[in-house]
């Protein structure tokens, strides 16, 4: 019995040449993930001939006979089965997310693997189910994200950002001030019964509370809540682009910088894009989307789920059309970069803004525009295999965005993903009022 990495749940047990069985080994960190485990695989015979089916849950038994010759396909098929896919090629309305990578691996088979010599034949079988085991993990977190009457608290400000909050009441922005504050939210009674996740900024991840006697990441796992991290590194002036116009820096050290929160006990990150509607440029929505793309294959090679985030501004006096025309051309780039980087949408979530008009502008939709708009550019470009969408508040009201997250949950057809929330002012402007 051999643990394949050192954050494997999934243990390979050989009892004879040609047959091995996949079995959960412990409880998952957090105890709201523990039913959504796979549930413990029974033995399989080779006289076995009926098929395998889902459990109650959905999770396919992670069992395979005859590990041979041709392990490499096999365990394409078990990468399929343990993660509720067929054995057929995806389509795109079935989600295409995971299809370069598996039909890499059934390419790779097809040239005959089996004929390579055992030594390499054995590296690559472990590598294949190393990245199963990763794979399951991501998609358990993402679905443990995404339950429903739960949403994301987004309280990663940057000290400057706080500075100005803080501002308003008459607060000085010191880090020992931003320590309290965070730990003010944290520590509100029955949080964990309304919040999924919570995305932390990085000076949150290493500080602790008041009296020093537990970090404040361990203040969010005690409610239950999964910890995440804001990992960009803010915007930039875009040179090419038209005047006014940012990019987001942080590519830089990100892999380190993942794996040491992943290592802290982080679960997810964040990384935010902005593009203006009116006069922008085409640079700006593909480097949004270079961006974001870039970060998300870090980010699950490092075990953390990745959260989309592209933020169409509010301001100014464009109308709900042009909003939508830029919101559309910038979810299909964003999901064309996400394919690219072969990023597996079963273990992302997507935080966009809604489709408003500007906040400068001379008239304002209501909630119900808000969510037939909204909803109908969701529908033509973001796949069903993404898990959830996560609303942004930003440039709304609190009122405000709550009545249009109401909207968008009214309509009576059944969306494939999760529609929730990932506020930040929008959930803390009261606390601070008063």
């Amino acid at each position: 019995m051999a643990s394949l990495t050192p954050r494997s749940r999934l243990v390979v047990t050989v009892s004879r040449p040609c047959s091995a069985s996949f079995v959960w080994r412990s409880p998952t960190r957090f105890p709201h993930l523990r039913s959504l485990k796979p549930r413990q695989s029974q033995d399989n015979t080779r006289q076995q001939q009926s098929p395998v089916q889902p459990d109650a849950a959905g999770y396919m038994p992670l069992n395979l006979a005859s590990l041979g010759a041709t392990a490499s396909l096999a365990a394409v098929l078990v990468a399929r089965r343990c993660l509720g896919r067929s054995h057929r090629p995806l389509g795109f309305n079935r989600g295409f997310s995971g299809s370069a990578r598996f039909h890499e691996r059934h390419r790779i088979a097809r040239l005959g693997l089996e004929q390579r010599p055992r030594h390499v034949l054995k590296h690559d079988k472990e590598h294949v189910l190393e990245e199963i085991v990763q794979e399951h993990e991501l998609i358990t977190i993402a679905r443990a994200l995404t339950v429903p009457g739960k949403g994301l608290l987004a309280m990663d400000e940057s000290p400057p950002t706080l500075g100005k909050r803080f501002q308003s009441i008459g607060v000085d922005n010191t880090e020992e001030n931003r320590r309290r504050y965070r730990e003010l939210l944290l520590s509100t009674k029955g949080l964990g019964h309304f919040i999924s996740g919570a995305i932390l900024h990085q000076e949150t991840v290493v500080q602790t509370t008041c009296n020093n006697r537990k970090s404040l990441l361990a203040l969010v796992e005690q409610h239950g809540i999964i910890p995440g991290v804001k990992v960009d590194a803010g915007l930039a002036a875009l040179q090419g682009g038209e005047p006014g116009e940012f990019w987001t820096q942080g590519l830089d050290g990100l892999k380190e910088r993942a794996e040491f929160f992943f290592a802290r006990g982080v679960r997810f990150a964040k990384w935010r894009a902005v593009v203006r509607v009116r006069n922008h440029s085409q640079l700006a929505i593909a480097e949004a989307a270079h961006g974001l793309g870039h970060f998300a294959s870090i980010c699950q090679s490092s075990g953390l789920v990745p959260v989309v985030e592209t933020e169409i501004l509010l301001d100014g006096e464009h109308s709900i059309d042009e909003c939508l025309e830029v919101y559309e051309a910038t979810l299909t780039a964003v999901f064309k970069a996400l394919v690219d980087f072969d990023v597996m949408l079963e273990a992302v979530l997507l935080k966009p803004s809604m489709v408003m008009p500007g906040s400068q502008g001379p008239e304002q939709a209501d909630p119900t525009q808000v969510a037939a708009y909204t909803l109908a550019a969701l529908r033509r470009h973001v796949p069903p295999a993404v898990p959830g969408i996560m609303f942004l508040s930003g440039g709304q009201t609190e009122v405000g965005a709550t009545l249009n997250l109401n909207a968008i949950n009214k309509p009576t057809l059944a969306e494939p993903w999760l529609l929730s929330f990932s506020y930040s002012s929008a959930l803390q402007g009261s606390v601070l009022a008063t």
